[in-house]
């Protein structure tokens, strides 16, 4: 009697499975990229304006930044996490969208060149017919 172990559950993203979808591949490669580029150039001024929202929310509230210093730091610290978030977000899904839109351009390019190959392949299929289709007539003849 044979003992079958019961394999593990794999991640859908293990490199014993299949690979990615093309779309799905671009996309996540889009979004990294997006995401590299915010850390390239829009994290300090996120950092700085979420600054600034923190400060004029918590002035507006407080009064002064001198009066409550705990609860404008809290503000602060909110505004900056906030804007540092919602850019990154941003970002993030700009560049996934990004490359959702080359995956769907290069699948349909793809997916051309596979279409004009079948054509030429049945033109050719046909061309045989043809040619065998005159040689029948041709030797009943």
């Amino acid at each position: 009697m044979t003992h079958s172990t019961p394999r593990p559950s794999r991640s859908p993203l293990h490199p014993s499975t299949r690979a990615l979808p093309r779309s799905t591949f671009f996309s996540v490669v889009g979004g990294s990229l997006g995401l590299v580029a915010f850390l390239a150039v829009a994290l300090l001024p996120s950092v700085v304006y979420g600054g600034i929202a923190g400060m004029s929310l918590a002035t507006g509230l407080f009064g002064l930044p001198e009066a409550h210093g705990v609860a404008i730091s809290v503000f602060i610290a909110l505004g900056i996490v906030s804007a540092v978030s919602a850019v990154a977000f941003l970002f993030s899904g700009l560049g996934a969208a990004a490359g959702a839109s080359v995956g769907a351009l290069t699948d349909a390019t793809a997916q051309r060149r596979q279409a004009g190959f079948l054509a030429a392949s049945l033109a050719r299929s046909a061309e045989a017919l043809q040619a065998a289709d005159a040689r029948l007539v041709a030797a009943q003849e």
